[in-house]
């Protein structure tokens, strides 16, 4: 989170880059689970 908010420029880094990727695709993976819940309940 540091490195995002001082925003400094850096070198591309594929394993970086898979990492976001997959944490990003299970947030969106537990987000789509939660709506899923919340639908059933209202």
């Amino acid at each position: 989170r540091d490195e995002i908010l001082r925003n400094y420029r850096r070198e591309p880094n594929v394993d970086d880059a898979i990492l976001y990727f997959d944490s990003m695709a299970d947030y969106v993976d537990e987000l789509r689970k939660l709506q899923r819940e919340l639908r059933h309940m209202i």
